[in-house]
């Protein structure tokens, strides 16, 4: 079984530093876009352990590093959008719930990202991504619980 592992892992490195999987398995066919209330927002740089992963590999590659900004939101509502509306293979995306509390991380300086005046509301973009190759990099350093999205319309 320890073998399986490793061959797989091995496999998955191939192309880890160039690009993250897709889950070419299960590929989406649409991404969630939702109109949410921010009630806070700051700026945070997340950076990778010296973790290994089944103490053949590192988790994360050396001094691997992500800046943006991160955001407690509350989601007024939302709506799935399809990628091609003409293809019928795939997975929908999983829309958000209004009411639903999510923190959220933008990849770009608060600058840019946080309203000039707490509560505001804005649009998000969120699309699933995998993170299933070693070392996990860019995006993939944002932990599984916290949503990485793009801001589609800010109030700024």
């Amino acid at each position: 079984m320890r073998y399986l592992i490793i061959v797989g892992l091995a496999l998955g490195n191939l192309g880890a530093e160039a690009c993250d999987a897709k889950c070419a398995g299960f590929p989406l066919r649409s991404h969630v876009e939702a109109t949410v209330e921010v009630s806070s927002c700051v700026a945070v740089t997340l950076g990778g352990s010296d973790s290994k992963i089944y103490g053949i590999g590192r988790m994360y590659p050396e001094h691997g590093s992500l800046s943006g900004s991160l955001l407690g939101v509350e989601v007024k509502k939302s709506h799935l959008v399809r990628d091609d509306p003409n293809s019928g293979s795939g997975v929908d995306a999983h829309q958000w719930k209004r009411g639903e509390q999510k923190t959220v991380f933008v990849a770009a300086p608060i600058r840019n990202v946080c309203p000039k005046s707490l509560p505001s509301t804005m649009t998000v973009s969120f699309r699933e991504q995998c993170c299933d190759v070693v070392p996990t990099n860019g995006n993939c350093l944002v932990p599984g619980s916290v949503y990485v999205v793009e801001v589609v319309n800010g109030s700024r």
